[in-house]
């Protein structure tokens, strides 16, 4: 109903973008040949995958979605979590994506980033102007 009221109001849409965080060794690096094949393996099954960046724990990294429609941002989280599982131990490496890991080290989590849109997909609250970089 809300959706509805948004477009029919505003011409604004709501998407979301699934962001989860996992630990996947303290050996393992950014630059790491490992990400070569992670990512192709991702974008091989049509995951709309915007980035993989570096968490602040050593061995913690963070997968970033784009921004789609809400049950289908479900499927894409659910689908992502399941597949990076799968590689990583397709590659004999440690996998977790528990909230707090057993030795108490940082977290990880799963955010979902609420976009509002207009008819071209483009962020409703974005402002050329207010970039503060390139």
């Amino acid at each position: 109903m809300l959706e509805e009221q948004l477009a029919a109001e505003f011409g604004a849409y709501v998407r979301l973008a699934g962001e989860i965080e996992c630990y996947l060794g303290e050996d393992l690096t950014a630059k790491d040949p490992f990400w070569v094949g992670m990512d192709a393996h991702l974008r091989t099954l049509g995951l709309p995958l915007d980035s993989i960046g570096k968490e602040t724990d050593a061995g913690q990294f963070e997968f970033r979605l784009k921004p789609t429609t809400g049950l289908l941002a479900a499927q894409h989280v659910d689908l992502l979590k399941r597949e990076v599982k799968r590689y990583a131990d397709a590659q004999d490496r440690p996998c977790s994506f528990a909230p707090m890991m057993p030795n108490g080290t940082s977290s990880s989590g799963l955010h979902l980033h609420l976009h509002l849109v207009n008819a071209k997909d483009q962020h409703v609250f974005f402002k050329k102007e207010d970039e503060l970089s390139a």
